[in-house]
């Protein structure tokens, strides 16, 4: 990672529109001109060395839309939906590095009285384009399972994130004769348990209490 001096903010000119229907869905348009356009640079150093580098670019201009909704199917069954798609017009060096991304995800609670709590993520991301680098398309999940114990003060939880080990990292850089294909998988696949209690101690203050409390020092007040 290289540091630059002569960076310069980048200025964003947005203009924006949505709307909102009865049931919660909203949907969103948008369009945005980006002036000395900050992107991370990659190049080679002697064909050893990979640099990378927030530089200045002249300008490029994006738009797109949004669009989420949330559901209820059942009393123990909700959720919600969001999509996401927009372009970016873009150039380096006379080379268009216009792009058309999409995202989509999809959230789901399940939850079943005295017995059992549980969510469901699933997201998808279309491969991006990041200055001179290509970043590849991913896949995300993950679900937790939760349940009640010892008169609802314990809750005991389950977590599994990654379940298809999809995450990983995977980008192409073409510059100047160069070729970079980097990829890398962490372990991104994890299982985990986990356990909470609440103590409480002493009384409970009841509202009835409070409210009397309050008047009383409204009537020293006046």
């Amino acid at each position: 990672m290289a540091g630059n001096a002569a960076l310069t903010p980048e200025f964003t000119h947005r203009v924006q529109t949505g709307f909102q229907f009865k049931n919660g869905a909203t949907t969103d348009l948008f369009f945005a001109y980006n002036v000395d356009k900050i992107a991370l640079f990659t190049e080679t150093i002697d064909n050893k060395i990979l640099a990378y580098q927030s530089r200045n670019f002249d300008h490029s201009v994006d738009y797109g839309a949004n669009f989420f909704t949330p559901w209820k199917i059942y009393t123990w069954w909700s959720g919600q939906f969001n999509a996401t798609w927009y372009k970016t017009n873009f150039k380096i060096d006379g080379i268009d590095l216009s792009q058309r991304t999409w995202e989509a995800s999809v959230f789901q609670s399940f939850k079943i009285k005295k017995w059992l709590d549980s969510s469901l993520y699933l997201g998808y991301a279309s491969p991006t384009i990041a200055a001179n680098t290509k970043f590849a398309d991913q896949f995300y999940s993950s679900l937790a399972l939760s349940k009640r114990i010892a008169k609802d003060k314990g809750k005991i939880t389950l977590h599994w994130n990654d379940i298809f080990n999809t995450a990983r990292e995977r980008e192409w850089t073409a510059r100047n004769g160069t070729s970079i294909n980097f990829y890398q998988k962490r372990p991104t696949q994890v299982f985990g348990v986990s356990l909470t209690y609440t103590i409480s101690k002493g009384k409970k203050i009841e509202d009835k209490n409070l409210e009397e409390s309050s008047k009383e020092i409204k009537s020293r007040a006046n």
